[in-house]
């Protein structure tokens, strides 16, 4: 108990800056050298599931140093632990009583304990990633892509980031009122095919000459060309949050 305190003490940064490398070294931990935190938790947050296992792999042979922030089951890994296979291991052993997928959100590693707070916090939106997009698995912060510059955003100024998205897709939003977001589908599917005609229509069961209208459909009600790399990005960045905003 006295050990999950005193992570959570850091992790919440209410541990004076003197006592940092003294709890760190009093759990076998070498402060100046780097860790990350990982969180983890099932797709509903459960305290009891998350208290339950920081007590159990305090107790494991690793002895883990584990804590409950956030909802969340909090451990510390050093920069030898984070590898794929440690991960899927720690993974593995966390899902495989449960009924319910189970996620992993990895921060980045600290070069000291002064950044630990900053890897959980990178390792609570990783986590929440990971949930929303498939509701388990391993997920690092590093991997999340233009994802982080919308979470970063979204935590200053959330308005301007709807805003922007609204403003940028609303002609599409508007002319598929009544016809079950089939041009934003289309336009997801085209992106996530990197502009492949023949892979996004496999992928949204069209016939290739369909795809094609509903493309020049986008490119007339926007006024752009979708062959503008700036309009490119200005279109993912706005369907990326909305979907976020969405899940």
């Amino acid at each position: 108990r006295i050990a999950a305190a005193n992570l959570a003490a850091i992790l919440g940064g209410t541990a004076a800056t003197p006592d940092l490398v003294r709890l760190a070294e009093g759990h076998r931990i070498t402060p100046h050298l780097p860790h990350a935190i990982v969180l983890a938790r099932p797709a509903q947050a459960d305290e009891q599931w998350a208290q339950a296992w920081a007590e159990r792999l305090e107790r494991s042979a690793s002895g883990y140093w584990t804590t409950v922030w956030q909802h969340a089951l909090a451990v510390v890994l050093s920069e030898a632990q984070i590898t794929d296979g440690t991960l899927a291991a720690l993974h593995r052993l966390l899902a495989e009583n449960d009924s319910v997928p189970v996620a992993l959100g990895v921060g980045r590693l600290a070069s000291d304990i002064t950044g630990w707070q900053r890897s959980a916090r990178e390792a609570e939106q990783a986590l929440n990633v990971a949930l929303r997009r498939t509701g388990g698995g391993v997920l690092r912060y590093a991997d999340l892509g233009v994802l982080r510059v919308i979470l970063a955003l979204q935590a200053t100024d959330d308005a301007a980031l709807n805003a922007f998205s609204y403003d940028t897709l609303a002609p599409l939003l508007r002319a598929d009122t009544h016809h079950e977001d089939a041009l934003l589908t289309t336009l997801e599917a085209y992106f996530a095919a990197n502009g492949n005609l023949t892979g996004a229509a496999r992928d949204l069961e069209l016939h290739r000459n369909t795809l094609m209208y509903r493309l020049r459909r986008i490119e007339e009600l926007l006024g752009v060309s979708l062959d503008d790399p700036d309009v490119r990005l200005a279109l993912h960045l706005a369907l990326k949050i909305r979907q976020m905003r969405r899940d």
